[in-house]
């Protein structure tokens, strides 16, 4: 609470002090080497083949072998820097497990694929073998972009990642996709057990499956999701849409609805979750650690909260109550209160402006004004800011608060 002492007579004063700041900017250049990457275009689409020879195919097999440092006249050659792999909008179906039950060479390197629209998928022919589709390991980053996903099936090294499996300290950024009806025992789609940086924006998760995580098993300290959502996944146990064990992710605006599992059908967390923007939860989440919420949460199903849920400034939870342990604020503000005139004339307008500030961001709620103890109507706060005008006092001294009522303190 922010308190102002304002007196009232027929005279005011006012005095204005303008400072100006001469800033000096000095603009440099400076010059950096740029790898080069070379870009190879697959022109095998349907079936997949892995046929490094002068035949004038280059399969998705093929071109992967090449970015990874093979050689194939028919792809041409990988270079130091990101290799680029683009894909038509088509089909790339693979009937065989190239080897350590993926469908796919490998990831050892730096790889970017342009999907343009394109599927990649285990044949869904009876007799096709179990993997998955890709596997990035220590080395390796992998850049998907506009493409899809769709019927991994992981068998081998404790049934995990249908879609993806990522280790060692590997890479994985995925823009713009979808990943649809992959299974494996954790992570259907994803299982994240990478020391590198893991980024999926604009990606959606449907009908994917596992034991745990139908859509995404966690164990890596950096996973970051953006803008995408997870519908129609299912765990058996825990995590329809994301099962986080013992890692850390990174949620900003993103929607569960419809995934399934026994214990927490939309997320399971049993490691740290920082949410930055809106989430909106048709599901359950079941929070047996950590989680940090920055933004906006429509809770439109069911929290269960075991452990600690931290609610900053702009953390809020709207719609059904949280389960089990109310969440904490962790909003430390300060009020400060000006008036546009001070002291002013009988009968003129006057402007209080209360400022809130804190450390975690800023903050959002509403500021109730009092006028000698009087309560006016509370006014919301925009951008850390809420004003008051009135044009009523009487001739004569009056004490004017501003109380900060937060939303999630």
């Amino acid at each position: 609470m922010s308190t102002l002492n304002l007196f009232s007579t027929g005279k005011h004063w006012l005095r204005l002090t303008s400072l100006i700041v001469l800033i000096t900017l000095v603009i440099g250049q400076a010059q950096t080497q740029v790898a080069h990457a070379a870009t190879l275009t697959v022109n095998q689409t349907g079936n997949q083949t892995d046929s490094l020879d002068a035949d004038n195919i280059c399969s998705l097999i093929d071109a992967i072998q090449v970015a990874n440092g093979a050689t194939d006249s028919d792809c041409g050659t990988g270079d130091a820097g990101s290799d680029v792999i683009v894909l038509g909008n088509a089909t790339y179906t693979l009937k065989a497990n190239y080897g350590n039950g993926t469908g796919l060479p490998i990831i050892t390197s730096s790889i970017s694929i342009e999907g343009n629209g394109a599927t990649i998928e285990r044949s869904s022919t009876g007799g096709t073998p179990q993997f998955r589709l890709f596997w990035v390991s220590t080395g390796g980053a992998l850049s998907l972009n506009n493409v899809t996903l769709r019927n991994g099936y992981a068998i081998d090294f404790n049934s995990i990642g249908g879609g993806i499996f990522i280790d060692g300290n590997g890479t994985l950024t995925v823009n713009n996709s979808s990943l649809v009806n992959n299974y494996a025992n954790g992570g259907g789609g994803i299982y994240d057990w990478s020391a590198g940086a893991v980024t999926i924006n604009n990606t959606s998760f449907s009908a994917n499956r596992g034991g745990d995580g139908g859509a995404i098993y966690n164990r890596s300290t950096e996973l970051v999701i953006s803008n995408s959502s997870f519908s129609g996944n299912e765990a058996g146990n825990r995590g329809g849409g994301i099962y986080n064990f013992g890692g850390t992710v990174t949620l900003s605006n993103n929607s569960f609805s419809g995934n399934s599992a026994p214990n927490g059908s939309g997320i399971y967390n049993f490691g740290t979750i920082n949410n930055n923007g809106d989430l909106t939860n048709d599901d359950s989440i079941t929070n047996e650690r950590t989680m940090q919420n920055n933004g906006p949460i429509q809770n439109n199903g069911t929290i269960q909260n075991n452990d600690k849920i931290y609610n900053s400034c702009t953390g809020t939870i709207s719609g059904n109550a949280v389960n089990g342990k109310t969440p904490l604020g962790t909003c430390v503000t300060t009020t400060t209160l000006t008036s546009s005139l001070n002291p002013s004339n009988f009968g003129e307008a006057v402007t209080f402006t209360a400022t809130v500030t804190s450390a975690s961001g800023t903050p959002t709620g509403t500021v109730t004004f009092s006028i000698d103890g009087v309560s006016q109507a509370p006014v919301s706060l925009a951008s850390g800011q809420a004003s008051f005008t009135t044009s009523s006092l009487s001739v004569g001294a009056h004490t004017i608060t501003a109380s900060y009522s937060g939303e999630g303190a």
